[in-house]
């Protein structure tokens, strides 16, 4: 007797957890649409794609610069005091002044900071306009409900089927 009741209030209990997981995938969300908005937005795409590079280019820029390697080779060989020279060969590397390279990374790093705050500036302006969009689109569906029950309070009056309020 008792499973038999825990049994119906189980299967209740799932019934009622599967409805309410059905309306709540089957409700429009506007958090569904920002998403997919920010997701597939052109705009913001790009300005995430300007903001990536602008992050790769700091330690680029902190760094020095690459090593120059030179070789020469000569078909006579040049008569110098301390003998033949058959080849030249040399290595060269260039120091920056003291403290340029970690100016030119805090530049960087703000121009990235710039990058950022547009990305989120074109997002936040994404997010407005679709908001802005679904809310228009909600009030419109409330309308039309609206506009439905009168017309459908309007019919069965008009044929007779409810009485007038007594206000009327």
């Amino acid at each position: 007797m008792k499973t038999s009741v825990y049994r119906k209030l189980l299967i209740l209990t799932l019934a009622t957890l599967i409805s309410i997981m059905a309306k709540s995938q089957a409700q429009d969300s506007l958090m569904d649409y920002l998403e997919l908005a920010a997701r597939n937005n052109p705009v913001v795409l790009q300005k995430l794609a300007e903001y990536e590079a602008s992050l790769q280019k700091i330690p680029q820029v902190g760094s020095l610069p690459d090593p120059e390697w030179s070789t020469g080779i000569f078909l006579s060989p040049m008569e110098l005091v301390g003998g033949k020279q058959m080849a030249d060969l040399r290595l060269m590397q260039m120091f920056p002044w003291f403290g340029t390279l970690k100016a030119a990374k805090d530049e960087m790093s703000l121009m990235a900071k710039a990058a950022f705050e547009v990305l989120r500036d074109a997002k936040l302006q994404l997010f407005y306009d679709v908001q802005r969009t679904f809310y228009e689109l909600q009030k419109i569906n409330r309308i039309l409900r609206i506009s439905g029950e009168n017309l459908l309070f309007l019919h069965l009056r008009c044929c007779g089927q409810v009485n007038a309020p007594s206000y009327m």
